[in-house]
């Protein structure tokens, strides 16, 4: 028997709150108020339907009937079914409304929800990224056998904490993002333009 949820949403984040963010701001919808509390309710850690409903399709169909969104492209987009437009300039403008929601989710789960454990995973991607430039760096032919052995035998003591730094980052990615690999990428491309001093003024919104 399906348990009945009850509508407490006290682990939910403010719109005036969330709009404080470029990829809230910037989407306007006459339901952007439902289609914002559809998208805490089916990713929020402390949501009753998250809960309740580890298979995503039962998650988002129970969310439909108590969150109701009128427009069926939104709700197409937010079920990861997408939609089925017949017209160049109808799919435009639903790939330009996918655009929009799959930032506000890849965003929610990043930089709002788990905004601590993403800080901590960038910083451990910029730090495999620095390992894996020292590894790509030639080791000099012009100098001397032992530095050049020294030089190769320090490289192979990077390669152990590399493989340990990509189980890190795997399991950080999974801790934030789930199986939600599309939203993950889209996290990871954004902050891939991003300066690590420009991250750290954006991480402390």
């Amino acid at each position: 028997m399906e348990v009945s949820i009850a509508k407490k949403d006290d682990f939910m984040v403010s719109l005036d709150r969330l709009n404080a963010y470029e990829e809230f701001a910037k989407f306007s919808h006459n339901e952007k108020e439902q289609i914002v509390k559809f998208i805490q309710y089916a990713y929020h850690i402390d949501s009753p339907y998250v809960r309740q409903y580890e298979s995503l399709n039962d998650r988002f169909s129970t969310i439909a009937r108590d969150c109701p969104i009128e427009d069926n492209r939104v709700f197409a987009i937010l079920a990861m079914n997408g939609t089925k437009e017949d017209n160049d300039e109808a799919i435009q403008n639903d790939i330009l409304l996918q655009s929009y929601i799959d930032d506000m989710v890849s965003c929610y789960l990043s930089r709002i929800q788990n905004n601590y454990k993403f800080e901590l995973y960038i910083t451990y991607q910029l730090l495999f990224s620095e390992y894996c430039h020292r590894l790509r760096v030639k080791v000099p032919f012009d100098i001397d056998e032992d530095k050049a052995l020294k030089a190769i035998e320090t490289k192979n003591k990077i390669v152990t904490p590399c493989e340990e730094l990509i189980k890190t980052i795997e399991r950080y990615r999974k801790d934030i993002f789930g199986d939600n690999s599309r939203h993950a990428d889209i996290a990871d491309k954004k902050v891939a333009r991003v300066r690590p001093e420009d991250y750290a003024k954006m991480a402390k919104k």
